[in-house]
This record gives structure tokens, sequence and C-alpha cells, in this order.
């Protein structure tokens, strides 16, 4: 959990789960229920793929049926954006929609390009984001 520094907590309406529609981040999505329960807060599901992505509305639907199998909460929404841009694009969407709370599925990949190629999109958001973020480890769920 990283708050920033000029960052004071307060209620929680409105939280933002960044998904790649993994099996692992339904458990994610699962745990941030449970705290959305109590402040009676809007979940906001987002996955931001690249724009030649072709499939991204069919594995959203897929994942969509996979999460209310698992998850009953009246409060969730989704949505889908094409972006070359994924760091950029979310950063954007967390402030357009005034998020309280960013929650995110700290990925573990041990290829060569995911070490050390790929920028680890959580730290990054860690460095750079203006609300709370919440990192739940995919080794934990």
């Amino acid at each position: 959990f990283v708050v920033p520094a000029d960052r004071e907590m307060a209620q929680l309406h409105k939280m933002v789960y960044a998904t790649d529609f993994e099996r692992a981040d339904i458990y994610g999505i699962k745990k941030l229920v449970k705290i959305a329960q109590k402040f009676g807060a809007q979940i906001r599901v987002v996955h931001i793929t690249g724009k030649k992505e072709y499939a991204g509305e069919e594995r959203m639907e897929w994942f969509k049926e996979m999460l209310q199998e698992k998850v009953d909460y009246a409060q969730l929404e989704f949505d889908l954006i094409f972006s070359d841009t994924v760091f950029e694009e979310l950063m954007w969407y967390v402030e357009d929609c005034e998020a309280d709370l960013l929650a995110m599925l700290e990925r573990k990949d041990s290829t060569f390009y995911q070490k050390y190629l790929q920028p680890d999109l959580v730290r990054k958001m860690a460095k750079k984001s203006t609300i709370p973020l919440l990192s739940f480890n995919v080794g934990v769920l």
C-alpha cells in the first residue's frame, strides 16, 4: 500500500482496479470488494490494451462472466481502453474518473523481456501516482 506523501486518506468513494484479464485478477478484485463494501465505494475495472488488440471486447466479456461467478458486488463498472501508451492512459483515467484509490496486481514474470526490458507498471505507478496505490501480490492471493 503506497500513499503519496502529500495525500491524506479520506473516504473512499471510487476505486479503480487495473486488470490484465488474468484469473489472478479475480482474486485481487475479490479482496478489493471487501474494502469497497466497508465504504460503499464504486469499483471501476479498467483494461488498457494496444490499439492492435483485436479480441479486447471478447476478452472483457469473458472476464466479466468469470468475475460475476466469483464476486457479487453491484457497484462494479468495466472500461476497455485502446491505447499504445498504457502508463499515461492509466494515469489519465484515474485522474479523469476522480478515483480515490488505484489497485493493481503485482505480476511476477521471470522471462528476460519482463525482467529487464519491460518496465514494471506497479512500481512506475507507485512513483508517479497522486492517489494511494494498493498492490496485490499474485503469490499471496
